[in-house]
């Protein structure tokens, strides 16, 4: 192995020659000696190609004098296709020899003709030592080890505020949502920080960045600063924290970025932000109690607390509607869905299939007893609040009135015609 080492290095600084020699050469044969080979454009064209040949025998002479890893396959096909162009400018050469500089021909011949049989000696070392240029064994064991460890796979963004996150973030910096994650090995659901997949043991990889963020950002906060320079600081601590899954700890940085900010407004934000950060946790009470210092801060709500709490308790009621719908009380169910929806018109929270779901039992009753213009009714009303077909109403839609459908799209086309009637006028 050693032996095999010491050749490619002495042959790899051959190519060095090689290298120069295609440039000088090129230039001699192609340019100066151009009206006893080919025009001068063409001339230009194959001196520019040499160059660019010659500049990547030269930057192989580094790879291959180490014999690094991987070096053997990119520099065999540089030398092969300096060998090609060598072998032009050696036939180029000896087509120029009637030229008055003879004497200088002859000798670019003969050094060209020795760096092509040292380039082809180099490649056949490449050729028979191939296994230098591969990894040892105990490369091989490390870089198998390195793979065995399960990483992290995970949504782009959080599924709660759509905001851009990385797989190594517990909690979505800005919500405080929790992130799915799973593991990389089997696919199943890991727990914060667990380092092993509960499911099948994989060793899970650790991600020291976030680490490394909160460290650096923990010192900056220290330091000396103006009030709002350290308001700033602490809010950016506590979006590392989130990140790392501490959510005490960033609401106690987040307390510290209110007490330090001169201004209603922000403090009424960072407020808001740690009310759905204890509501993605199930604090509801206290986040209920946060967004009320909220607005008493902020009368004028620029910050959105009532909005937050209006998503709040209409998520709570809207669960209590889905709960009152598993166990069969439809009546009840439907009073719930209604509030929550007036209570939060956005429906992020799902009332809305709750509520379409009732409709499509109601309308299916009702079809049992032949009243076909309130089933009819119902389940139109059904599939608008369920457009997507997660609940059952648009299947029992196209199952009870399959002309409904139809219908609809028509409806549709001739609302889209109208609309584009009234905008070109």
């Amino acid at each position: 192995m050693a032996n095999g080492r010491l050749i490619l290095k002495v042959f790899a600084l051959g190519l060095l020659l090689g290298g120069i020699m295609t440039a000088i050469s090129s230039f001699i044969v192609f340019m100066i000696e151009s009206n006893y080979a080919y025009g001068t454009l063409t001339g230009i064209v194959l001196l520019l190609v040499s160059f660019v040949l010659a500049g990547l025998e030269l930057s192989s002479v580094m790879p291959l004098f180490r014999v690094e890893q991987g070096s053997g396959n990119q520099s065999k096909n540089w030398i092969i296709l300096s060998m090609l162009m060598r072998a032009l400018i050696i036939f180029t050469a000896i087509q120029a020899m009637k030229s008055p500089n003879k004497q200088l021909i002859l000798i670019l011949i003969v050094i060209n003709v020795i760096a092509l049989a040292l380039e082809g000696i180099l490649l056949a070392l490449i050729y028979v030592l191939k296994k230098e240029f591969m990894p040892t064994p105990e490369e091989v064991k490390a870089t198998m080890r390195r793979m065995g460890r399960a990483t992290v796979k995970t949504v782009s963004e959080c599924p709660n505020c759509h905001e851009i996150v990385e797989k190594e973030w517990v909690l979505c910096p800005q919500c405080g949502s929790a992130l799915p994650r799973l593991c990389a090995n089997c696919g199943k659901p890991l727990k914060g920080r667990e380092e092993k997949c509960m499911n099948c043991g994989a060793t899970i990889e650790k991600q020291e960045s976030v680490n490394r963020s909160i460290k650096t950002l923990i010192a900056l906060s220290e330091e000396e600063a103006k009030p709002e320079a350290k308001s700033v600081r602490y809010a950016r601590l506590a979006e590392a924290y989130l990140k790392n899954g501490e959510i005490d700890l960033a609401l106690e940085t987040y307390r510290k970025a209110i007490h330090f900010s001169e201004f209603d407004t922000k403090r009424c934000n960072f407020l808001v932000k740690m009310a759905n950060i204890l509501h993605n946790a199930g604090r509801d009470e206290k986040a209920m109690q946060i967004l009320d210092a909220a607005l008493q801060l902020d009368p004028g709500d620029i910050a959105g607390a009532m909005t937050v709490k209006s998503q709040i308790s209409a998520e709570g009621t809207a669960k209590k509607a889905r709960e009152a719908l598993s166990e069969g009380n439809e009546a009840q169910a439907l009073a719930l869905a209604d509030e929550a929806i007036k209570l939060d018109p956005s429906d992020y929270h799902g009332a809305s299939i709750v509520k379409s779901t009732v409709l499509t039992h109601q309308a299916e009753k009702l079809a049992e007893a032949g009243s076909k213009e309130e089933v009819a009714r119902l389940l139109t009303e059904a599939v608008k609040l369920d457009p997507r077909g997660t609940g059952p109403a648009m299947a029992a839609r196209d199952r009870m009135d399959p002309k409904a459908k139809g219908r609809e799209e028509k409806a549709k086309r001739k609302d889209l015609k109208a609309r584009t009637k009234a905008a070109q006028k």
